[in-house]
């Protein structure tokens, strides 16, 4: 499991249909809390990573996005 932020306007995560809660990852080594329902499986994280990267930086159309709440 894994999740996704992108800085855009407001600020967007990434959309899972799991609930575990809010989870908490390291970013740039220090810890990211993520809202509820935003941990989506690690295969659609490296998908959209690579979606990202090779569309020169435009957003990833294959997971959806939540508007970040905090």
């Amino acid at each position: 499991m894994g999740a996704l932020t992108l800085a855009a306007d407001d600020g967007y995560v990434s959309k899972g249909s799991m609930d575990g809660g809010i989870g908490e990852y390291m970013l740039l080594g220090h810890v990211r809390e993520f809202m509820p329902g935003s941990e989506i499986p690690i295969a659609l994280v490296r998908q959209a990573v690579k979606e990202f990267l090779s569309s020169g930086g435009q957003v990833p159309t294959c997971i959806e996005w939540q508007e970040e709440e905090f």
